[in-house]
């Protein structure tokens, strides 16, 4: 249906896996994934407005008052009539992409965007988002070491660190936050060296996800006030796939996975969220999976 094949060039930071005679099997792995929509329609525009109602009244009925998401900028004058008909339930805080992709993206856009779609209380921006690496489980996660189910392997960078620090740069000069996935211990230091090249406390950037942390960057991060962001709700996906975190780490370092005690105790500022729709969008499930991993 997308027609890709051995030949077609893929947008920045997707990957294919292909099969022995070099085309793609129709997995993708990557930070890009977005960029395939170049090649397939994107779902009917009414089919998505009408998913955003069911998403307002699912969030109601979990007791949740304001979510943090990279809303497209196809959908955002949806959200700000339904703000306007006094029909918006839910306080969204808009995040914009931290360089420009296929649907857009940059500090320009994103202050653009702002200025005509904001409402007060209701619809905010001031948060760009990048990435630094993948997800440990496709083993596209950066390590410092390499995973102990594959040695040859430490996963990928998505991110030149000279241009990370440029795109970061040019945020905090527009007056913006950054928040920057980074899932391995050598993506999260990725994202600290960013931020430490133009420190801005006052912004308060953030480390989306932290799922492996060297012990040497926790204080690095309390340094730096930078926010971590995790969702404990990982934890229970990880058991129920058979810990992947134990296979992919090895025991010794999954106990620097999500070691959210250290750092509390370091001073680290941590934020928590769903990562919906990944996990499931309730606020019950916070208080084990924080226990389990404290």
């Amino acid at each position: 249906r997308a027609r890709i094949d051995g030949e077609t060039r893929l947008a920045p930071g997707v990957t294919a896996l292909r099969d022995g005679s070099g085309e793609p099997t129709g997995c993708f792995l990557g930070r890009g994934l977005l960029g395939l929509f170049l090649f397939a329609p994107l779902p009917d525009l009414a089919a998505m407005k009408a998913a955003i109602r069911r998403g307002l009244g699912e969030a109601a009925r979990c007791g949740l008052t304001s979510v943090q998401d990279p809303v497209p900028s196809f959908l955002l004058p949806f959200l700000a009539e339904l703000h306007d008909a006094d029909e918006l339930t839910l306080r969204f805080h808009v995040w914009g992409g931290l360089t420009r992709g296929p649907f857009g993206g940059g500090v320009a856009e994103t202050l653009a965007l702002a200025r005509e779609h904001a409402r007060a209380d209701w619809i905010s921006f001031g948060t760009l988002k990048g990435g630094v690496d993948g997800m440990p489980s496709l083993r596209s996660a950066a390590l410092l070491e390499p995973y102990a189910d594959d040695p040859g392997a430490r996963g990928a960078s998505s991110s030149d660190p000279s241009r990370l620090a440029a795109a970061v740069r040019e945020a905090h000069s527009a007056g913006l936050r950054v928040a920057l996935h980074a899932t391995g211990d050598a993506g999260v230091r990725a994202a600290i060296d960013a931020f430490l090249a133009d420190p801005r406390p006052g912004l308060r950037d953030r480390v989306e996800h932290a799922f492996l942390l060297d012990a040497a960057d926790i204080p690095r991060l309390a340094a730096a006030g930078t926010i971590v962001s995790v969702q404990p709700s990982f934890l229970a996906r990880d058991l129920a796939q058979g810990g992947v975190y134990e296979r992919r780490f090895g025991a010794e370092r999954c106990a620097h996975v999500l070691p959210l005690r250290l750092l509390a105790d370091a001073g680290v500022t941590l934020a928590f969220g769903t990562d919906f729709s990944l996990n499931a969008l309730r606020r019950d499930a916070f208080p084990r999976h924080v226990e389990t991993s404290s």
